[in-house]
């Protein structure tokens, strides 16, 4: 285990915030390798307010894989604001990947 994934959730988002731009992607394949459902509030919130489509669509697609069923939801109202086409596939994708999950 990392130094990185033993911070309480709350600091992973800081340490996230603080590396916007180029570096977001690298942190959100971080989050998602570590497979940990803590990221899920990170990558919900990098899902609903980045502005980076790119951003927007790897959070989804980590969120598949570290998600809980707790995301959906969110993950469902997203879908349907939504303005990406490539974003709501991802998202529509991630909501098929956690629905499997939870059966």
């Amino acid at each position: 285990m990392n130094s990185f994934s033993r911070l309480p959730t709350p600091q992973r988002g800081h340490l996230i915030a603080e590396y916007a731009g180029k570096q977001v992607p690298t942190y959100i394949d971080a989050l998602g390798n570590m497979g940990d459902s803590r990221a899920e509030p990170v990558l919900l919130k990098l899902l609903s307010e980045h502005p980076n489509n790119n951003i927007r669509y790897r959070a989804a697609e980590t969120l598949a894989k570290v998600g809980t069923s707790a995301a959906i939801p969110v993950l469902e109202r997203r879908l349907q604001v939504e303005s990406s086409r490539s974003v709501q596939g991802r998202i529509s994708w991630a909501l098929r990947i956690l629905r499997q999950k939870t059966r």
